[in-house]
């Protein structure tokens, strides 16, 4: 199961056996803990993280870390019910996605739901 998220300093994850760091920043808004979810799948779309709506709270900074295997696929999938993402009327929220320390994405305002692909064996 996916485990309750906390605010968290981060950079406390050490990969091994040639795994990578994968990591999410998530800078929350007002309305997060009412509209705002996520998942990351591999690419058997096996869960890696699932936080549904009422998992986040309002106006929180997360940080989120995973080992994966960097020949992996890795989708990362927000959705946010309101169709305002995270960003601007009701808070300034944003989420950056790395990738062994690489910035693979980064938004705030992307609607209804906003995909990231992340790994060497994406198609991209």
């Amino acid at each position: 199961t996916t485990p309750s998220p906390t605010p968290a300093s981060g950079g406390q994850t050490s990969c091994t056996g040639g795994d990578v760091l994968l990591e999410l920043l998530v800078v929350t808004d007002a309305y997060a803990s009412t509209e705002t979810s996520f998942t990351l799948v591999d690419a058997e779309d096996n869960e890696i993280w699932n936080y549904g709506i009422g998992a986040l709270g309002n106006g929180q900074t997360y940080n989120f870390e995973t080992c994966v295997a960097p020949e992996g696929c890795y989708t990362l999938t927000f959705d946010d019910s309101y169709d305002d993402g995270l960003c601007c009327e009701y808070g300034n929220g944003y989420f950056v996605a790395m990738l062994d320390g690489n910035v693979e994405d980064e938004a705030s305002s992307f609607g209804s739901d906003h995909v990231v692909e992340m790994g060497d064996s994406c198609n991209s």
